[in-house]
C-alpha cells in the first residue's frame, strides 16, 4: 500500500465521523478544522517520522492569537501511536481513532460551549501555579476575559504579561500587542473590535466565512 492509500483510510474515516460535526479536511494534509465563531477545533492525525501510522491530537486554537493560523492552545494527545501494518489491520483503527476524535470533539464543544465558558477557562489556567505565569497563558486569559465583562482580571493579565522580561522577539512583540490593548480596555472603547480585527484577520487565512453579529 502506498502513502496516499494509508492516508487515504484516515481521511476516509475522518470525513465519516467528522464531516457531521462541521470539520473539513485542510487541504490534502490531515488537520481538520471546524469553525466556531471565535474560536477553532483542530484535530490533526499526525505521522510519524519513522513510521506509517498516526497519532490523535485535539484541541482549539483561539482566532485571536496574533500569529493565526494553525496553533493549537488548547492542545492534547488522545492515546497511543497506531501503526500500520496492512491495510485490513489498519482500516478499522482509523475509524475506531475517528471515532474517538468525534467523541473528544463532542466533549471540548461542551466544555467550550461559549466565550464565557472560555473565558472561565483561561482565568483557571492563568491562576494555576504551574502555567500561570506562562506568557500565552496571560495573553489569551487577559483576551477572553476583555471580551466577557471581567476588565479588572483582564487588566492584571496583560500587566503580568507586560512585567515580564523581553528576553526574545516575539515576546516584545506579544508585550507591546498587550500594552496596545490594555490602553484600549481600560479607556472603554475599541477593545471588543480590535479582537473581531484579529478574528476576522485569521478567519480569512483558513478561510472560514466572514463573522456574523452572532458570534
Amino acid at each position: 500500500m502506498t502513502t496516499e492509500d494509508h492516508s487515504r483510510l484516515i481521511r476516509d474515516a475522518a470525513r465519516t465521523a467528522l464531516s457531521p460535526l462541521g470539520f473539513q479536511q485542510k487541504g490534502r494534509s490531515r488537520l481538520w478544522l471546524a469553525d466556531r465563531g471565535f474560536w477553532a477545533f483542530m484535530i490533526e492525525f499526525q505521522p510519524s517520522g519513522f513510521s506509517k501510522g498516526s497519532y490523535l491530537n485535539i484541541g482549539a486554537t483561539w482566532l485571536w492569537h496574533p500569529r493565526g493560523g494553525h496553533i493549537f492552545n488548547s492542545f492534547r494527545r488522545a492515546g497511543d501511536f497506531i501503526s500500520f501494518e496492512t491495510a485490513a489491520q489498519f482500516k478499522p483503527e482509523a475509524e475506531r481513532l475517528a471515532h474517538v476524535a468525534a467523541a473528544e470533539a463532542t466533549a471540548l464543544d461542551r466544555k467550550f460551549e461559549s466565550l464565557g465558558a472560555i473565558a472561565r477557562d483561561l482565568r483557571e489556567e492563568a491562576n494555576d501555579e504551574l502555567s500561570g505565569k506562562n506568557p500565552w497563558t496571560l495573553y489569551h486569559a487577559a483576551i477572553a476575559a476583555g471580551l466577557t465583562d471581567g476588565q479588572e482580571f483582564s487588566l492584571k493579565c496583560f500587566q503580568e504579561l507586560i512585567d515580564q522580561t523581553a528576553d526574545v522577539d516575539w515576546k516584545r512583540e506579544i508585550q507591546a500587542e498587550a500594552a496596545t490593548l490594555m490602553r484600549l480596555l481600560a479607556e472603554g472603547r475599541g477593545f471588543d473590535a480590535a479582537i473581531r480585527k484579529k478574528v476576522a484577520h485569521t478567519r480569512a487565512v483558513l478561510k472560514f466565512p466572514a463573522l456574523g453579529d452572532t458570534h
